[in-house]
C-alpha cells in the first residue's frame, strides 16, 4: 500500500469520549479531496505515560488510514471485553486506543451525512 499525502490545511472535527472514567478528547483530520478521516489525535486529561502511548498508537493508526486501511479494520484488530450493564451484555474496548478508534469511527460516520460541513459552519 502507498501512503497518501494529505494537505496541510484540512477540516478538523473534535469530540469527547470516555474510557474507564478517563475523559478523552478526540480530533480527526479530514482529507478534503475524499471527505474521509485521514488522521486522528487524542488528549487524555490524566496525561503522563498513557498520553504518550496513545499518541504513538494514533500515529500508527493515522498512517494506516492514509494507506487505505478502513477504520473498521483497525477496530477489529483491537481487544474488547463484555461487561454487564443493567443486566445486559455490553461490549467495550479494553484500551483507550480502542475507545478512541470507536470515537473516530463515530465521527467518520457523521461526516458521511450530507451537508455535515455546511451545518458545522452554521453552528
Amino acid at each position: 500500500m502507498t501512503r497518501k499525502a494529505i494537505p496541510t490545511r484540512r477540516h478538523c472535527v473534535t469530540a469527547s469520549t470516555t474510557w474507564r472514567g478517563q475523559k478523552i478528547e478526540v480530533s480527526v483530520g479530514i482529507d478534503p479531496k475524499t471527505g474521509k478521516v485521514a488522521e486522528a489525535f487524542a488528549d487524555i486529561a490524566k496525561g503522563g505515560q498513557i498520553q504518550h502511548e496513545m499518541s504513538d498508537a494514533l500515529i500508527l493508526a493515522s498512517i494506516a488510514m492514509q494507506c487505505g486501511v478502513p477504520i473498521e479494520d483497525l477496530q477489529k484488530t483491537l481487544g474488547t471485553q463484555t461487561i454487564m450493564v443493567d443486566g445486559k451484555p455490553i461490549t467495550e474496548p479494553t484500551s483507550p486506543v480502542g475507545a478512541t478508534l470507536d470515537a473516530v469511527r463515530f465521527i467518520a460516520d457523521g461526516i458521511k451525512t450530507p451537508g455535515f460541513f455546511d451545518e458545522e459552519a452554521k453552528g
